[in-house]
């Protein structure tokens, strides 16, 4: 999740092209307080008209680390007939994602982690809510140094036990035979979602994953591009771009990329 739009979560609920005005606004000056200390604020680019693109407008959509919804407001600008079933653990979190989409019709919420297994599993909180992950924060890692010494400190690697489930489970369960995008933010958990998917990946009934990848020091894992697709590129998936380079220190520490079955690319 970007650092721009955490700030911006209270105007979540504006129109898309109110909160990329803002988001554009502000984004100068933080660049210039982050800078000297290696970081950068980015912010969203064309990620959303290349994945408007692909989709039709009824598509099915897995949203897969949904947090309060942002992602949500973006599907549904793309594809406003979409059914979109989302997911978010986070008990503070889910409250507030319910309240915002629980009652619109086609969108099927969900408090559950996604993972390569089903039943439950150790949740770690974060210093915001947007880096809560099933992997515990490496509090040794450079970029934590920011938070070390503020009361968000008081709230890291706090451990909760919630559900997990996979992606073809789910699929069974709620009669699901074909993913129109796969969205997957998990920090740091990507990978194992993307294992846990591998019956609906290897049967070409998922067309498009869109996830992040972490490469830097962030959690006691990492992921790389090697793992991700040694996964999905036997079953026809090519990548298709990359979004949201997270800079610091001159080394990219994440990012998020598109992969689309060859079938569907132009």
């Amino acid at each position: 999740m970007p650092i721009l739009e955490t700030l911006l979560d209270p105007l979540a609920d504006l129109p898309e092209l109110l909160r990329r005005r803002a988001l554009r606004l502000i984004k100068g000056p933080l660049d210039a307080l982050l800078r000297p200390l290696g970081g950068q604020v980015w912010e969203r680019n064309n990620a959303e008209e290349d994945i408007k693109s692909l989709l039709p407008p009824s598509a099915i959509i897995l949203d897969i680390g949904a947090h309060t919804g942002e992602s949500i407001a973006s599907f549904r600008n793309a594809c406003p007939s979409s059914q979109i079933h989302a997911f978010e653990p986070t008990p503070e979190t889910w409250l507030t994602l319910e309240r915002r989409w629980g009652a619109k019709a086609g969108i099927h919420l969900n408090q559950a982690a996604v993972g390569d297994h089903s039943g439950t599993v150790t949740f770690y909180t974060g210093p915001l809510a947007q880096t809560n992950s099933v992997l515990p924060i490496d509090e040794d890692a450079e970029w934590y140094g920011l938070f070390k010494r503020t009361r968000f400190a008081k709230k890291v690697n706090i451990p909760i036990e919630v559900d997990i489930i996979t992606v073809d489970d789910y699929c069974l369960k709620a009669a699901i035979d074909h993913i129109d995008l796969l969205k997957i933010d998990t920090q740091g958990n990507d990978v194992a979602c993307v294992r846990g998917a591998q019956r609906m990946i290897a049967e070409s009934r998922i067309d498009a994953i869109h996830l992040e990848l972490i490469f830097g020091e962030f959690y006691n894992d990492r992921n790389s591009f090697y793992d991700v697709e040694q996964l999905i590129l036997p079953h026809g998936f090519r990548l298709a771009n990359l979004y949201y380079p997270h800079i610091m220190n001159r080394r990219t520490m994440q990012l998020d990329a598109l992969y689309i079955r060859e079938s569907r690319q132009g």
